[in-house]
């Protein structure tokens, strides 16, 4: 017994990216669980992040995200600093 589905409720869960210029470079791939983010890993042993959730792909490596994470521990650290001196006053 076949079943009809409603393609508009139910829109199929297939897709397809790819990778361009990357013949032999390109080892492996995982996407989260979102789909928004996709790590790729390459053949000179890099890894690259791309986010797939904005309109323009942003391509990201390792030391971007440490950069990033690094420059929002000092804010978070600098905002926590200003606290204290503003509960000494």
């Amino acid at each position: 017994m076949l079943a009809k589905v409603n393609l508009v409720n139910n829109l199929p869960t297939i897709g397809s990216i790819n990778v361009l210029n990357s013949y032999r470079q390109l080892n492996c791939v995982t996407l989260s669980d979102s789909g928004a983010v996709m790590a790729t890993g390459m053949a000179d042993s890099t890894v690259k992040v791309f986010v797939l959730s904005r309109k323009q792909h942003d391509v990201l490596t390792v030391e971007d995200m440490i950069r990033e994470q690094v420059s929002e521990n000092m804010k978070a650290g600098q905002s926590q600093d200003q606290e204290q001196e503003e509960r000494k006053d």
